[in-house]
């Protein structure tokens, strides 16, 4: 039995705290103590509270480009360490990656005569990856932060093969381990898509009856991209008139760039940001197409609910997202290539007998992403 303690920067809805969440009720069902930390947010306490696993709010842990922010947090987390015993420190998140040397910091532990082993998980590669270009400075800021604290960090690990060549090939890490992201499929309950677009067309408030729906779940956020779906949702409609997107996730600093576009554009009544809607993937039901446009991902837990329900799929060419589709495609399309976007929505808005094929493909692909699998995997990291 192992003593772990998972970190997390944020407690509120996300992809990285979904893995979270699922990591920590695995490990406890086969027998483990696992204690849940974060900052800011109340989505994983609500969730935590009926699992009866036990967790803890730092006060200093918020998502943040100050370096100086993190340091105040390294000192809250050494205090903390003081009060209790761990094996394991599993850190999740960038602004949580001071808790490694925190943990080295620590006198050895009077229980095991040894220093707590540190796991970080790479859930993506966020401002380091190749595309990401809205503030170099602050690439290069975040790239000696990693090189750095990383020096502390027993077991660097990532959710898709393509970030750890990525990683390995700029010298950010010289040896890794890959342990993909997974979902409880027990749990993955999709409401009928009849009920959940009577659901959808309550909050849109508006008639989903014979639309097409292009939907997507995330963050109003760089990384997200979706002002590439919006400029381009003309040239949808030119394919499929009864087309409309629905975006559903929490408002961030894109969502003005995001309202002023759909405005320009006179897309009002075909493109809908929902915000925030708890349980978000059993609406996903009500969606003929799911799509992510990003800039960047790890591996997206919204597209292994997807593979999941059995939709078809059309997504970037980025992160982990061609290994977690077997390089189908029929479903990739270049970031922010237009045209290859289109071609790609024809066929799967259109060719029923691909479109069929296509989801059950999907469905097979999900196994792959059960959470025992994942559990394994750390478990054989965290015993190594």
């Amino acid at each position: 039995m192992l003593n772990i303690l998972i970190l997390v920067t944020k407690a509120e809805i996300g992809g990285a705290q979904m893995s979270v969440l699922n990591l920590a009720e695995e490990l406890k069902k086969q027998g483990h103590n696992v204690t849940v930390a974060f900052g800011k947010g109340n989505f994983l306490s609500e969730e935590l509270k009926p699992l009866n696993i036990p967790y803890y709010r730092f006060k200093k842990l918020v998502r943040t480009h100050n370096p100086f922010k993190n340091l105040l947090f390294l000192f809250e987390f050494k205090n903390y360490l003081k009060l209790n015993n761990f094996d394991i420190i599993h850190i999740n998140s960038s602004n949580a990656l001071t808790a490694g040397f925190g943990a080295k910091l620590s006198p050895l532990s009077p229980f095991r005569g040894e220093r707590i082993k540190t796991v970080f998980t790479f859930r993506g590669m966020s401002l380091l990856d190749s595309n990401y270009k809205k503030n170099k400075f602050l690439k290069i800021i975040y790239r000696a932060y990693f090189k750095f604290f990383l020096n502390f960090i027993d077991k660097k690990i990532f959710v898709s093969k393509f970030n750890y060549d990525f990683a390995l090939k700029e010298k950010i890490i010289k040896k890794g381990n890959v342990v993909y992201n997974g979902l409880n499929k027990e749990k993955l309950k999709f409401y009928d898509k009849k009920k959940v677009k009577n659901l959808l067309e309550n909050h849109l408030q508006t008639d989903l009856g014979d639309k097409f729906i292009i939907g997507s779940i995330g963050r109003h956020c760089y990384a997200k991209n979706y002002e590439f779906l919006i400029n381009i949702f003309q040239d949808i409609l030119k394919i499929n008139p009864f087309a409309v997107c629905v975006i559903i996730g929490g408002f961030g600093e894109e969502t003005d760039k995001y309202k002023k576009l759909i405005k320009k554009l006179n897309l009002k009544n075909k493109v809908f940001l929902t915000g925030e809607i708890n349980n978000a993937s059993k609406f996903i039901s009500a969606f003929d197409l799911f799509t992510l446009v990003s800039r960047y991902e790890g591996m997206p837990i919204t597209l292994i609910e997807s593979l999941f329900a059995g939709l078809p799929i059309l997504a970037s060419r980025v992160g982990g997202i061609p290994e977690m589709l077997n390089n189908d495609e029929r479903q990739l399309f270049e970031l922010n290539n237009k045209n290859d976007f289109l071609k790609k929505f024809i066929t799967l808005s259109q060719e029923e007998k691909i479109i069929k094929g296509i989801k059950k493909n999907n469905r097979e692909l999900a196994e792959k992403y059960d959470i025992k699998n994942t559990v394994e995997g750390y478990l054989d990291v965290y015993r190594s």
